[in-house]
């Protein structure tokens, strides 16, 4: 009886313990594939961190915010995962986060002071003794070498190459419109009736002349038609030519524009990771 006590809590044992182990392995996945909804419904069970953290040297925490995903990272707090656990390169899920480029640092950063008292999370150190403070400046370095004048030079010129495409495509399509209203000018007077002449003489003369000028008009909308043909097709080549790298000059603006929000909080986050000066009482007099 009593081995088939042992048997049956071994059983057990194994059983939840390889359940727990698909739970983490499907967590995990959740957050390679930053699958907000999937992550959402596994986390509203309890997760075994220490199982997690064997099978993939992080814990869900850090695992998180590795990916840099800010929704992630708020769905992972609000689960109440350990703040402070390390991962198996004895980094806490704040030390993870300053080593992301500093506009993504200060949102992660703003979740987890807002999770965490502030003073506790700070006080970690790395296996090596290193601070988050230390590790923000090694990994922001390149980002406070950027010469921010030469940066807003270069976004000044993509934005100009952009608005030379916006104004051609603007001017191609106001092309078009006013060829199509010439077209239609110009097939109204076609399908007009010929003028039919009379046997009075100025009668005839009368619509001789406006025959005649409805002749002069048809060939000048026709010319016009052509001019503007011309015009469309020179207008379309230059739109096209713009257009090449428009998808390219895009990113490098968005890029540009990282760099300039990345350099403009780097002091911020260094006055969130500083630990605060206790303020001077007031002296009496």
């Amino acid at each position: 009886m009593k081995l088939f006590v042992v048997m049956l809590v071994s059983f057990w044992f194994l059983f939840t313990h390889n359940s727990e182990i698909n739970i983490c392995r499907a967590l995990m996945d959740t957050i390679q594939e930053e699958n907000i909804s999937e992550f959402a419904k596994l986390t509203q069970r309890p997760i075994d961190e220490g199982i997690f953290l064997e099978l993939f040297q992080e814990t869900p925490l850090t695992a998180v915010i590795n990916k840099a995903n800010v929704i992630l990272t708020q769905l992972a707090l609000r689960t109440g995962f350990n703040l402070r656990k390390k991962n198996m390169h004895g980094e806490t899920p704040l030390l993870c986060a300053v080593k992301k480029r500093p506009t993504t640092a200060y949102a992660l950063l703003e979740l987890l002071f807002q999770a965490g008292n502030r003073q506790e999370l700070l006080s970690d150190l790395t296996s090596d003794n290193q601070n988050a403070l230390n590790i923000f400046d090694l990994y922001s370095e390149p980002y406070r070498e950027i010469d921010l004048a030469e940066l807003e030079k270069s976004m000044s010129a993509i934005k100009n190459k952009i608005s030379n495409l916006e104004q051609a495509e603007s001017n191609y399509h106001d092309l078009w419109a006013q060829r199509i209203n010439q077209q239609r000018v110009l097939d109204d007077l076609l399908c007009e009736p010929k003028h039919e002449f009379s046997i009075f003489g100025n009668s005839n003369l009368k619509q001789e002349g406006k025959e005649e000028e409805k002749q002069a008009t048809i060939q000048e909308l026709r010319a016009a038609i052509s001019d503007f043909n011309t015009k469309i097709r020179l207008a379309e080549r230059r739109f096209r030519t713009l257009n090449i790298h428009h998808a390219r000059d895009l990113g490098e603006l968005k890029r540009l524009q990282d760099l300039e929000s990345s350099s403009q909080r780097i002091n911020q986050i260094r006055d969130m990771l500083s630990p605060k000066m206790p303020q001077e009482a007031p002296l009496d007099i």
